[in-house]
């Protein structure tokens, strides 16, 4: 399934790929009512930046089942407060950076591979199961935090702003090559 550079598509309702083949996505997506479910791999392949965009309710989730992965292109996530972000399989964007703006739950199965990370919202958690690896800065703002994957490496800054626990879990060692700032309310566990 591919959708060419300027094939942005807007879906009234939810949007479900389940087939055996992967996808690629060239332009935006939108769902002005509800999510997006991908069964297997999605790559992004565009000349510009791409928005996955929910109705922002209950339910309106952003599923990938597969890998999530592109080479140099920026992608924005938007799954609203009441929406989960779920990322199954490894993300690789390469030199392009992921920011999620908005999401209830985040949940990152696997490794994260961007030139930077960058959350602005979030409602309730955000996990990251894997190793984490920048270029750029990693930027959390939103409620719970969690990096359960060994090895992370962060190439410039990582700023914590938390309203909830900053958790690093047992064999979850973090490396940063500038400052790390957890400037936030809630607490850390390390």
């Amino acid at each position: 399934f591919t959708t060419g550079d300027s094939a942005d598509v807007t879906v009234a309702g939810e949007f479900v790929q389940n087939g055996a083949g992967n996808s690629v996505l060239g332009d935006d997506l939108t769902s002005t009512n509800d999510g997006f479910s991908f069964d297997t791999n999605v790559s992004i392949l565009s000349t510009d930046s791409i928005l996955i965009q929910t109705g922002e309710g209950a339910g309106d989730d952003i599923v990938v089942g597969g890998t999530f992965g592109g080479v140099d292109d920026d992608v924005t996530l938007d799954a609203g407060e009441l929406g989960d972000v779920t990322l199954t399989g490894a993300v690789d964007l390469g030199t392009g950076s992921l920011t999620i703006r908005d999401a209830d739950t985040v949940v990152f199965g696997s490794t994260l591979d961007a030139n930077s990370f960058t959350q602005s919202d979030g409602t309730t958690s955000t996990t990251l199961g894997g190793a984490v690896t920048t270029t750029g800065a990693f930027a959390f703002t939103g409620e719970a935090l969690t990096l359960n994957g060994s090895g992370n490496s962060i190439g410039t800054t990582m700023t914590v702003t938390n309203a909830g626990a900053f958790t690093t879990g047992d064999s979850a060692d973090v490396t940063v090559a500038g400052e790390f700032v957890q400037n936030g309310a809630g607490n850390s566990v390390l």
